[in-house]
C-alpha cells in the first residue's frame, strides 16, 4: 500500500486490534479522533471462514467464531465510529462480504449465515 500511496504515504497507519474486543476498538477510534481530529470512512473487510465441516460436525466454539469475525465485527465498528461521523454530520461505512453472502458450497453452516446481513 505504501507503494501504491508514493507520495502520501507517511500518512497511512496501521493497527492490530481484536475486532470483537468492543473497548479495544473503541480505544483505536478514540485515538484516531484525537490524532486526526475526524473520522470520515470506515472500510471493513474483517472476516474469515471455517468450511468443510458438515452441520452436525461442527463444534460450537466454530460457529462462535464464525458470528464474531463475519457479523459481531461489522457491529462493533460501527458501533465505535458512528458517534463520531453523527457528529460530524458525514461519514461513510462500506462492509466487504464474500460470494458466500449469495452463493456457498457445502460445508459453508458456520460461514455464510452471518454474511447476507452485511450486504444489506
Amino acid at each position: 500500500m505504501k507503494t501504491a500511496a508514493s507520495t502520501n504515504a507517511a500518512a497511512l497507519e496501521g493497527n492490530s486490534i481484536d475486532i470483537t474486543d468492543g473497548p479495544a476498538v473503541a480505544a483505536l477510534v478514540a485515538g484516531v479522533l484525537s490524532r486526526h481530529g475526524r473520522l470520515d470512512a470506515l472500510v471493513n473487510t474483517v472476516g474469515g471462514y471455517t468450511g468443510g465441516t458438515k452441520l452436525w460436525d461442527l463444534e460450537p466454539k466454530v460457529l462462535e467464531t464464525m458470528l464474531s469475525l463475519n457479523l459481531r465485527s461489522g457491529f462493533t465498528l460501527a458501533r465505535a465510529v458512528l458517534p463520531a461521523m453523527l457528529k460530524q454530520r458525514q461519514g461513510s461505512i462500506v462492509n466487504v462480504a464474500a460470494k458466500a453472502a449469495f452463493d456457498h458450497g457445502a460445508g459453508a453452516a458456520a460461514y455464510a449465515p452471518p454474511k447476507p446481513p452485511r450486504w444489506r
